[in-house]
C-alpha cells in the first residue's frame, strides 16, 4: 500500500522533532484528516490496480536569485537581492487526481450494484427454496408419469440416460419443449411409428389368415363351386362371399375379400 500524505508529511519534518509533535497534535485533533488520508490512499491503490497512471503535478522552477555587483560609491549600501519566490500551490494537481479518483469510485459502485443485482440475500432465501422444491417435484412426478407411459407402450424400461442426453442435446440445439410429455413423444417418434406399423402389419396377416380359414370352410357349402380358371384371389373372394351369404353379415374374411378384389383389379388392369 502507498503511504498516505500523512505519512510522506512526518517524513519531511522527521529530523524537526518540534514540528513533529505539532504536526502529530494537530493530526489527533483532526481524526477525521487522517480517516480521508487513508481512504485516498486505497482510492491510488485501486487506480494502480486498474492500470491508471497519476499525473504527477508540475513544480515551477524556483527562480535564481541574482545579487547584483555595485559601485564603491554605493559601498554604504547594502547589496540589493531579489527575493526567491516558490509557487508551492500544487492544488490543481491534487485536484486532477482526486476527479480521476472519484470517476474510478463511481465506476467500482456502478459495477458493485450491477452484481449485487444477481445476488440472493438471505431474505429472500426461504422463497427460493420454496420455489425450487415446487419445481423439483413437479419435475419428478412429470418424469415418473413418462416413465410408466413409456413402460406401458413399449413393455420396456425407458432408458433415462439416452432421454436426458436427448433433452440436453436439444436444450443445446435451442430446441425447447412445452412438457417432459412433449419432449418424450419427440423421443420415441420412431419407435413408436415402427410400433404402429408393426402392429398393423399384424392385424392384416390376422385377417388374411382368417379370410383363408374361412374359405376353406365354405368349400363344403351345397352348391358352391368354384372356377378353375379364378385367380387364387378371386377364389378367396367368391368364397368370402358365399360365406357372406351363408352368414347373413360382414366378417373379416369379406373385408380382407374386398381388398383382395381391389388388387386383383388393379392387377388385371396393368395387364391389358
Amino acid at each position: 500500500m502507498a503511504k498516505t500524505l500523512s505519512e510522506e508529511l512526518l517524513a519531511l519534518i522527521a529530523d524537526d522533532p518540534a514540528a513533529t509533535a505539532r504536526v502529530k497534535a494537530a493530526f489527533a485533533s483532526k481524526p477525521e484528516l487522517i480517516a480521508r488520508d487513508l481512504k485516498g490512499s486505497e482510492l491510488i491503490d485501486i487506480w494502480s490496480n486498474f492500470g491508471g497512471e497519476l499525473e504527477t503535478p508540475a513544480v515551477p522552477t524556483p527562480a535564481v536569485v541574482h545579487t547584483p555587483t555595485l559601485p564603491s560609491s554605493a559601498s554604504t549600501s547594502a547589496a540589493a537581492t531579489v527575493p526567491v519566490t516558490t509557487n508551492t500551490n500544487d492544488a490543481g494537481g491534487y485536484a486532477a487526481i482526486l476527479a480521476k479518483l472519484d470517476g474510478i469510485q463511481t465506476g467500482i459502485d456502478a459495477k458493485i450494484s450491477e452484481r449485487l443485482k444477481n445476488v440472493v440475500t438471505e431474505d429472500k432465501l426461504p422463497a427460493y427454496r420454496s420455489e425450487l422444491l415446487t419445481l423439483a417435484i413437479k419435475s419428478a412426478d412429470d418424469y415418473a408419469s413418462v416413465r410408466e407411459s413409456h413402460r406401458e407402450e413399449f413393455k420396456e424400461p425407458l432408458d433415462r440416460t439416452a432421454f436426458e442426453k436427448f433433452v440436453a442435446d436439444s436444450t443445446a440445439a435451442n430446441i425447447k419443449f412445452p412438457s417432459m410429455k412433449a419432449a418424450h413423444d419427440t423421443f420415441v417418434a420412431e419407435k413408436r411409428n415402427a410400433a404402429q406399423a408393426t402392429a398393423k402389419k399384424a392385424e392384416i396377416d390376422t385377417a388374411v389368415a382368417e379370410a383363408l380359414k374361412q374359405a376353406r370352410s365354405s368349400s363344403s357349402v351345397p352348391g358352391q363351386t368354384v372356377t378353375a380358371g379364378m385367380s387364387p384371389a378371386a377364389q378367396v373372394i367368391a368364397k368370402a362371399k358365399a360365406a357372406k351369404a351363408s352368414n347373413g353379415g360382414e366378417s373379416n374374411a369379406m373385408r380382407v375379400a374386398r381388398l383382395l378384389e381391389a388388387q386383383d383389379r388393379q392387377q388385371q388392369d396393368l395387364v391389358q
